[in-house]
């Protein structure tokens, strides 16, 4: 109602009890519900007595409670939380990290809040303002944009506050929180238990390599030989998880016609596919195979022992493969008058030794 005075002997409201008048000595508290466009600050209605003359202008969504005579007026409060669920978030280069921000009206009006961005060098959005019931909570995003070629682990803080428009006191209710992005580090290494072999000519020699993801994110890698004269086979590439290690095979072919060579060395790089960076993060690791050369060495500790006529004297005879890769070994007796057996033959990998009866 504008300009025209209201009685409100007239006015009457619904409780659990059957309908009461509002009489006068009464108070009743007016809450409003108030969206202007533009938003201005909405200024509180106190309580005030039934025979009070107000020339005010409720808009909408008017309701109206008893208050006790006795009972002091209660004046409007206001308030503001800001929270997330993780305020500290791993985005990829040039994507996107959204936080869900829940705001909630912890005051006794409806309220509006205005939402400001402060402190951040990554461009980050979120609504300018956000009108709340009392006692509600509204979620808002906030989208952080990550640069397209970032420092490794390079970090981005924002502000964001929270200021209540319709709380007249100075300063008004607010809060604030921080949200910090991070940009993901790259890393790999390559590693082998065995970096140098031997090999048969014309026979593939296997090396066993492992591949490690040392940094914070999913990535994959490129892998290349590089350096070698005899042929080397390996995959392409390997995607990794972050953390985590995954075991492949470098395959050497030592050629037939290998005469006047002795070794090869062949260089195996793994280079990151995620890494923006220029140049991107990888790792190196030489593998030499050796053109095969053979040998060995026998020799008995003991060479002379005694036995009685119709015993078994047993000499320990040691055989070493003094070559480069393994070899078959033929055991042959010569030169003896008596019964003499033993193995006829022991198969040795490089630098190995056996002993035979």
């Amino acid at each position: 109602t504008t300009n025209q005075a209201i009685n409100f002997n007239d006015c009457s409201y619904v409780d659990p009890d059957p309908q009461k008048d509002i009489t006068a000595g009464y108070r009743i508290r007016v809450t409003t519900q108030v969206q202007y466009s533009p938003i201005v600050p909405l200024v509180p209605i106190p309580s005030f007595a039934v025979s009070h003359t107000s020339t005010r202008t409720i808009l909408k969504d008017v309701s109206l409670e008893k208050v006790d005579p006795g009972s002091p007026p209660v004046a409007d409060t206001y308030g503001v939380d800001l929270s997330v669920v993780d305020d500290s978030l791993l985005g990829l280069p040039g994507g996107q990290v959204t936080y869900d921000l829940s705001i909630r009206n912890t005051g006794s009006i409806f309220d509006t809040y205005t939402l400001t961005l402060s402190g951040n060098g990554w461009t980050t959005t979120l609504d300018s303002s956000v009108s709340v019931a009392p006692g509600a909570t509204l979620v808002r995003q906030v989208v952080v944009t990550l640069p397209t070629a970032p420092a490794h682990g390079a970090t981005d803080a924002v502000l964001i506050t929270a200021t209540s428009i319709g709380d007249p006191a100075l300063p008004p209710a607010s809060d604030s929180l921080v949200l910090t992005t991070s940009a993901p580090t790259y890393g790999v290494n390559l590693a082998t238990n065995k970096n140098a072999q031997g090999g048969q000519a014309g026979q593939p020699t296997t090396y066993d390599l492992t591949i490690t993801n040392t940094g914070n994110v999913d990535d994959t890698y490129t892998l290349a030989a590089s350096g070698n004269a005899w042929p080397a086979s390996l995959p392409a590439s390997i995607p990794v998880s972050a953390g985590a290690t995954v075991t492949f095979q470098v395959i050497v072919t030592v050629p037939g016609d290998y005469a006047g060579v002795t070794s090869d060395t062949v260089t195996i790089t793994a280079v990151s596919d995620g890494d923006p960076l220029t140049p991107p993060v990888s790792d190196t690791l030489a593998l030499t195979t050796s053109a095969p050369f053979y040998g060995v060495h026998v020799w008995v500790p003991d060479n002379t022992l005694a036995g009685r006529p119709g015993a078994t004297v047993n000499y320990d005879v040691i055989v070493m493969n003094t070559g480069n890769v393994r070899d078959t070994y033929v055991i042959t007796l010569s030169g003896s008058a008596w019964p003499t057996t033993t193995a006829t033959e022991v198969s040795l990998d490089p630098g190995v030794t056996a002993t035979i009866t």
